[in-house]
């Protein structure tokens, strides 16, 4: 991470910016998706009898300042996302999976935004949705990737 990927708002403290933010989101996805042996090249199929029914993940990263970690996306991308971490039982891909995985999405992500912090720092228990995400004065990033958009938000709250 570069000293540019942290900026000083004021009566905010250090957040970080949306190039940064749109990295991490993309890593961490391609992490999940390339372990799990699974080609980011190839097209990952839909996951039948899941809907794709906007979910919204949420975690809070716990510093001098609380910032809030919100993750947009559908029970479609997170089944993908589940079968690629394989997280699917021999049934299939469930909501209840994709909503397992978007939360684990939002842990890993905020552990890793949480650096942006130089003093201590933690990340709350993550919580996911039916629905859309809060909007407020946040950086906010779309990621396009092969599991699905992913829409970021990360601000203090």
């Amino acid at each position: 991470m570069t000293d540019q990927a942290v900026n000083l708002e004021a009566d905010t403290g250090p957040l970080i910016d949306e190039t940064e933010l749109e990295a991490i989101v993309n890593e961490v996805l391609d992490a999940l998706v390339v372990n799990a042996g699974m080609d980011l090249d190839s097209p990952i199929p839909p996951e039948p009898g899941v809907e794709a029914v906007p979910l919204t993940g949420s975690i809070t990263v716990h510093a001098d300042i609380e910032a809030r970690l919100v993750v947009d996306t559908d029970a479609q991308a997170g089944a993908r996302l589940a079968r690629c971490w394989g997280l699917v039982g021999p049934e299939g891909a469930t909501k209840e999976d994709a909503i397992d995985v978007i939360g684990e999405l939002c842990n890993l992500v905020g552990a890793t935004v949480k650096t942006v912090f130089e003093e201590e720092s933690h990340v709350g228990i993550p919580e996911v949705a039916d629905g859309s995400g809060p909007i407020w004065e946040s950086r906010e990033v779309t990621v396009h990737h092969p599991v699905g958009d992913f829409v970021a938000r990360f601000g203090p709250i």
